[in-house]
């Protein structure tokens, strides 16, 4: 119940309303999912995704400094080939 009272949630339907969510019942609006992640100290996108590895990824992301982020998205860039243009093939 906490959680969704911290996420803006009415009292009378904040247990009743995460418990749904938790046990996929409901998935919740954007909004709300937005809010539940602020309130959890996490990235929203973490909520939505079943990549394990990925949701790894979101939850160093938070705790990194924008330098380190940029660093990191620079090496993954550097790893990733660059897909050829279309204008390429012509």
């Amino acid at each position: 119940m906490q959680l969704g009272v911290l996420a803006g949630l009415e009292l009378e339907v904040a247990s009743p309303r995460i418990n749904q969510y938790e046990r996929g019942v409901h998935e919740p609006r954007s909004e709300t999912a937005r809010r539940l992640a602020e309130a959890l100290g996490i990235p929203p996108a973490f909520l939505y995704t079943e990549d394990e590895t990925l949701a790894k990824l979101l939850l160093t992301w938070v705790e990194m400094k924008p330098a380190q982020r940029r660093a990191l998205l620079k090496q993954a860039l550097a790893v990733v080939p660059k897909p050829k243009s279309k204008a390429a093939h012509k």
